[in-house]
């Protein structure tokens, strides 16, 4: 499962992916992680949330992040959700066509481990792809 929270600067993003963070660490035995660009979240959050600082990590792109995330979680099986803060931000890229095939990998991986992710994006609804628009 995949739910995306579209919306431009300054419309309350950030603080819906704080609340499903911390409601998904209240109610889920499995770990939670949440990937973002910089340390912005890291008073706002339950401590129980692992925080993964993308600036550390030499990531360029769709296919690296998803090649990360896929290691994040075999590191540890017993991850139930990963989040993703700003997008964009985080993968370094805004192609439409890089980022259907992104959510497309992302489905999958979802049902075949049962992983759910939550998504975060500063764009207006209209200008995302469809992959995304199916995920709000």
């Amino acid at each position: 499962m995949i739910e995306c929270i579209v919306g431009k600067m300054g419309s309350g993003k950030t603080k819906q992916l704080v609340d499903r963070l911390n409601s998904t660490v209240a109610q889920e035995k499995g770990n939670v992680l949440c990937i973002e660009k910089g340390k912005k979240l890291l008073t706002d959050v339950n401590y129980a949330v692992r925080l993964v600082d993308i600036e550390k990590y030499p990531i360029s792109g769709y296919d690296q992040l998803f090649s990360f995330v896929c290691g994040l979680y075999a590191a540890n099986f017993d991850t139930c959700s990963i989040f993703i803060d700003s997008l964009y931000k985080v993968a370094g890229c805004k192609d439409p066509a890089k980022i259907d095939q992104f959510i497309l990998q992302l489905e999958t991986f979802s049902e075949i481990n049962n992983v759910k992710f939550g998504i975060t994006i500063s764009d207006d609804i209209e200008n995302c792809p469809a992959s995304i628009k199916k995920h709000l």
